[in-house]
């Protein structure tokens, strides 16, 4: 998975990578619709930690690892103390937790940190969740900052699955605008900008018959890419007085792509266009696949009639389904899109996982 995350007061906030903009307060839960998801490693834990009162700390010894002289810590949050929320079938409740950090000797720079949840709600379908991360000092506009470098999530779930999830980071930088105000702008040019600007927000409801540019294989791709399509017929849009041409570009992100070796080896995959730009217009939207009969029909070959609530929630928005050992879909791939109501989160400032 490919994602991008800034923080911006004391927050995460999530896009897909090179979307280029964070909208609004963005969940990792509000971009990433299904699979496993955490989030809190560039702050959320280390001020639950470090920062808020209540958090009972032990002194473990020193060692050398790597060559460095190191402090081991442990450290226990109580549920009075806690941000962290383990996702459930009825929200997303506060646990407790417990974990280990380690310290240079030298500066005190932190190294490691692990944090494992406790007390698990029963109706949450996780039995266990530990987080294993590592920190390291970067550069980001010439200063020095504490960004982790990784980190791992490790989940067992009520089917006694066992998952395993690595990740890394990378292209540390900081975000900035700028302003320039002008007393003597032209009125005229100040129209034309703002009509070379013009946004219009799609309605739900509406088809999109959309062929892939990019080709996408099971081998290279992974959720969170990028990806283009063209259009296949135009698009009225109704109350905007418009008409989105045929063979425009439309772009979006492989929102899921899962590999699952049970009953039978099989993927199921999300593409999702959110944006088509022409002229001095830009389309923006949330468009899903279409479920047809034949992905269906793949379900019911694959788990039968009583499908998991987990694919059963991922049919409802619209999925491709390829019961195979691979799979690869170049430009002669086409289906139906249809775009959706625009999703609604609310934030809750913590660490997450699900």
């Amino acid at each position: 998975m490919r994602l991008d995350i800034a923080v911006s007061e004391g927050k995460e906030i999530f896009a897909w990578h090179g979307q280029d903009r964070f909208c609004g307060s963005s969940s990792i839960d509000e971009v990433v619709q299904g699979g496993t998801v955490t989030s809190g490693e560039f702050v959320s834990f280390l001020a639950n930690i470090f920062v808020r009162p209540g958090v009972r700390f032990e002194y473990m010894g020193d060692s050398v690892i790597d060559d460095i002289e190191t402090y081991s810590f442990r450290y226990s949050v109580p549920l009075a103390a806690s941000g962290y929320h383990i996702g459930t079938k009825r929200g997303k409740p506060l646990v407790p937790f417990h974990g280990s950090f380690t310290a240079r000797a030298s500066d005190y720079q932190l190294g490691s940190l692990s944090v494992i949840a406790d007390e698990i709600p029963e109706d949450s379908l996780i039995c266990s969740a530990e987080t294993d991360m590592a920190y390291r000092v970067v550069k980001i506009s010439g200063q020095d900052a504490l960004a982790p470098s990784s980190f791992t999530l490790k989940l067992d779930d009520l089917n006694h699955q066992y998952t395993v999830s690595r990740s890394e980071f990378s292209q540390c930088r900081k975000y900035a605008a700028e302003s320039t105000l002008h007393f003597d702008a032209d009125n005229n040019a100040a129209a034309n900008n703002k009509e070379a600007a013009r946004e219009i927000e799609l309605p739900a409801g509406i088809e999109m018959h959309i062929a892939l540019r990019t080709p996408i294989s099971d081998r290279t791709a992974y959720t969170g890419d990028p990806v283009e399509g063209v259009l296949l017929n135009a698009v009225k849009v109704k109350g905007a007085g418009a008409v989105i041409p045929k063979g425009s570009v439309a772009e979006g992100v492989i929102s899921l792509l899962e590999n699952f070796e049970e009953p039978d080896r099989h993927y199921l995959v999300k593409i999702e266009f959110h944006r088509i730009a022409f002229g001095h217009s830009t389309f923006v939207f949330q468009a899903s696949p279409q479920m047809s009969k034949l992905q269906t029909t793949k379900l019911v070959s694959i788990y039968g009639n009583s499908w998991p609530a987990y694919v059963h929630n991922l049919a409802q928005d619209g999925v491709l389904v390829f019961r195979s050992e691979h799979f690869e879909l170049d430009k002669h791939f086409a289906d139906y899109w249809i775009t959706q109501a625009a999703r609604r989160h609310e934030g809750n400032g913590g660490s997450e996982g699900r």
